[in-house]
């Protein structure tokens, strides 16, 4: 698992106040995990609605170098397999010289991953939005840590691949946007007082 809800000196004061409510510690633990729940709830739709980082930038852009995709690798069908064009002519010939009927999964894109994105219906925004199939951010969930509570994944996997998008765009993605960080504080607040006003 990775925690991935970073504090910052404003944050953690409001953690250090929970952690000192009376008369036990419960009370602060449950506040934290709703404050939790609410990021978890503004986070996804920034990656994957609007494709924007921690910084409100965008994520990234989709490479545009050729590749070949394979159909078991999409959760969308982007029709029959085909290689590339020789001559002008888009001919059913892989990279291998073999030719369509001969058991290939695959379909070439000169226009790269941006194009296979565009080609499946995966690239309304236009730019990076880290949504193939939906199964890494909808396993992103709350966990409890050693300072309350904080979001990320308990598949290895998903949380090694979300660590190589931050890398590989050069950006903080699943980090608190100051947006987030802003609502959380709030309600945390707010929590606070309806719990001492009751």
């Amino acid at each position: 698992m990775i925690t991935l809800v970073n504090s910052d000196k404003q944050l953690d004061n409001v953690i250090t106040m929970l952690e000192s409510l009376e008369p036990t510690k419960k009370m602060g633990s449950q506040i934290l995990r709703i404050a939790a729940l609410t990021t978890l709830a503004e986070m996804k739709p920034r990656i994957t609605n609007e494709g924007k980082a921690s910084d409100g930038g965008n994520i990234g852009s989709y490479s545009t170098t050729p590749i070949y995709v394979s159909k078991d690798q999409t959760p969308k069908s982007f029709g029959r397999p085909l290689g590339k064009e020789f001559k002008g002519k888009r001919r059913s010939k892989f990279a291998s010289g073999k030719h369509q009927g001969q058991d290939h999964k695959s379909r070439y894109f000169e226009g790269g991953y941006k194009q296979f994105k565009t080609a499946i219906g995966r690239n309304i925004l236009g730019t990076v939005n880290l949504s193939l199939t939906g199964q890494m951010m909808n396993s992103l969930a709350l966990f409890p840590t050693s300072k309350g509570w904080g979001l990320g994944w308990q598949n290895v996997e998903f949380s090694d691949r979300a660590q190589m998008f931050e890398r590989k765009y050069g950006k903080p993605i699943f980090s608190l946007s100051p947006r987030e960080r802003k609502a959380v504080i709030k309600e945390i607040k707010r929590l606070v007082h309806n719990a001492f006003s009751r």
